[in-house]
């Protein structure tokens, strides 16, 4: 039993080292920049992402040990989401989409403190469609796409959307 204990305070851990070295080395802009002029403009109303519920990893296999994933919901107010590791922790983030990148403002699950985490989004071809829009799915920079959202998700992001 102690060498479960050890191994999930090592787990988590990791996941907070892993967000703080990712905070440190991603570029980012503030959220509450929307007063600012240089961004003003630059936001493509959640990059015209359907209200839904999108789950990406850094595998398409779901709940792989090791692996960071992300799920959020998209309503037309709020991006809530939750980045997670199976069998680790998790944290919340409310988020937007800009020209080119996820920002989020994660809640730190061990501190009453938020820090500013952003994902580059990558460069996807436009889907045509019969309406008179044409979207270019979401494809965040180092993960996929994964199709399989299960219980586990579900209560993790309920739990975040309290949150927020």
């Amino acid at each position: 039993m102690n060498f479960i204990h050890k191994c999930l305070r090592y787990s988590q851990f990791l996941i907070v080292a892993l967000m703080m070295f990712a905070v440190a080395i991603l570029p980012r802009l503030p959220l509450g920049a929307e007063n600012n002029k240089e961004t003003q403009g630059s936001e493509a109303n959640f990059r015209d992402l359907e209200t839904g519920i999108y789950l990406y990893g850094q595998s398409s296999k779901p709940y792989e040990i090791g692996k960071e994933y992300i799920l959020f919901e998209v309503t037309e107010e709020k991006l809530i989401g939750v980045l997670y590791m199976p069998h680790s922790s998790f944290s919340c983030f409310e988020g937007k989409t800009t020209e080119n990148q996820l920002e989020m403002l994660v809640d730190h699950p061990y501190e009453d403190s938020f820090h500013d985490y952003a994902i580059a989004l990558e460069e996807t071809s436009p889907v045509a469609s019969r309406s008179e829009q044409v979207k270019a799915p979401l494809q965040l920079k180092g993960y996929v796409p994964v199709e399989e959202i299960n219980s586990n998700d579900r209560r993790m992001l309920a739990t975040c959307q309290e949150k927020f």
